[in-house]
């Protein structure tokens, strides 16, 4: 059998440019996609899981640190980890400004959503160095931001966690001084009736939106971070057990 390694770099990018035209917004469409009416939005969030931890909201009114322009100023990516072990409430806090209910009462996020659909999933993986701080266990875990909790989803085997990424698999880098890895996870099931074909392009917006919310908050809590684009889709599925309609949309890495 003879391999074939040939690769056509002109049919990719005409790929990307084909799904760029069909997803695009126009005037004409806009009555189609959008129509004036109320859409369901359910709740996205696992019910009857053993719970982890509790956000509590009112962290929002005491946190202090530093000012948004030390944190604008410090914010970059890197993987020299602190040598400082993430704390309970720093992983807590972390979590809920990136991605918690700032507005209990119209319970709206820290982050914006198309049509405020919330339709990204939250996951947070350990690494080897946070099981043996004692900060989490070998377990997946999901934020439930509709409840304000963390809850334990499946278990995880950390030998497959370099798998996930090109830059910890076969690459230089390594995982083993990072604290926590967060999987944002696509789930249209509620958004493509209204939105259809526009909504790939919204839950890339919104994953956007709560990446930076991520790395701000590290910045603001003196931690590194890595935002990973070059992960593998099939590895994280299988680590979370996702099903194919669950799409993977961006990793990150703080510690």
């Amino acid at each position: 059998m003879k391999w074939d390694f040939t690769f056509s770099e002109r049919d990719t990018t005409q790929r990307y440019r084909n799904y760029h035209r069909s997803s695009s917004h126009a005037p004409l469409m806009q009555m189609r996609k959008a129509p004036r009416r109320e859409y369901e939005v359910r709740d996205l969030d696992s019910k009857g899981k053993r719970v982890k931890w509790h956000m509590d909201p009112g962290r929002f009114d005491q946190a202090g640190g530093k000012t948004f322009a030390d944190v604008m100023k410090n914010r970059r990516t890197s993987w020299n980890f602190g040598e400082r072990d993430v704390t309970e409430e720093e992983l807590k806090e972390l979590l809920l400004f990136s991605f918690g209910i700032s507005e209990p009462l119209e319970k709206k996020r820290t982050y914006p959503s198309g049509g405020q659909f919330y339709s990204l999933e939250i996951y947070l993986l350990p690494t080897i160095r946070s099981v043996a701080s004692g900060l989490l266990e070998e377990k997946v875990y999901k934020l439930n931001v509709n409840e304000g909790t963390l809850v334990e989803m499946e278990d995880l085997d950390l030998a497959k966690l370099p798998l996930l990424s090109a830059s910890t698999d076969v690459g230089f880098f390594s995982l083993k001084e990072a604290q926590c890895v967060v999987v944002l996870v696509g789930n249209d099931r509620d958004l493509s009736v209204k939105y259809m074909d526009l909504s790939y392009r919204i839950m890339l917006l919104e994953a956007g939106h709560m990446a930076q919310n991520f790395l701000l908050t590290c910045a603001s809590l003196g931690l590194s971070s890595v935002p990973l684009g070059g992960f593998h889709e099939g590895e994280i599925k299988n680590m979370l057990q996702l099903t194919d309609d669950k799409m993977v949309l961006y990793t990150l890495l703080g510690g």
